[in-house]
This record gives structure tokens, C-alpha cells and sequence, in this order.
């Protein structure tokens, strides 16, 4: 089990990186430029974030509880599938922000 801080450093090393990526990601898909899809990658990011942490830690505690600790392939497995099945997905969340930029970038060109 992973301390408080070690936790904090590795998710935001991580979701810097993703932050980046998205961002990115969406000025491509969108048409926009990284300064517009940026925020909203970073509130995309944030709820991946505190939904990683916030299960990781209820997961732990759980583990605490075991009589065995020791991480096996199958409780890794399990961690593993439910991290994935319970997260709310990046992906529909990235695809609903680019239909919306879409949106308002074509509405610009009406006008």
C-alpha cells in the first residue's frame, strides 16, 4: 500500500502528462487550438484524478482488511477491472467535448 504523498506525486506526474495529451488530442479532433481545448482537458483531467484517488483509496482500505496483503495476480486483476469498469471513461467525456467544440467553432463560421 502506497503512502499519502507518494500517491499525490505519482497521480500528478501522470495526469500532467495526460493533461498534455488531451489537450493536444482535442485541438486535433476539434479544429481548435491547444489554448481552447486546454481547460477543458484540465476538468477532464481532474475528474479522472479524483475518482483514481478516491477509489484507489477505498480499494486500499479494503486491502487493509485481508487477512492476506500480499498482491496477488488476481487481486491485482480484479483492481485492475473495476479501476476501469467504474471510471467514469475519458473516452465518452473526450468525445462529447469535441462534438461541442465542433459545434461551436461551426457556429462562429454561421456568424
Amino acid at each position: 500500500m502506497q503512502g499519502l504523498k507518494r500517491k499525490l506525486v505519482f497521480i500528478t506526474a501522470y495526469e500532467l502528462i495526460g493533461w498534455v495529451i488531451s489537450s493536444v488530442a482535442l485541438a486535433i479532433l476539434s479544429g481548435n487550438s491547444a489554448g481552447v481545448t486546454g481547460p477543458l482537458a484540465l476538468a477532464i483531467t481532474t475528474i479522472a484524478v479524483s475518482w483514481n484517488f478516491i477509489f484507489n483509496t477505498l480499494f486500499e482500505f479494503w486491502e487493509s482488511r485481508q487477512i492476506s496483503r500480499i498482491r496477488t495476480f488476481r487481486r491485482r486483476f480484479v483492481h485492475l477491472s473495476l479501476i476501469h469498469i467504474s471510471e467514469p471513461t475519458r473516452q465518452a467525456e473526450i468525445s462529447y467535448a469535441v462534438f461541442c467544440l465542433k459545434k461551436k467553432k461551426q457556429e462562429r463560421l454561421i456568424i
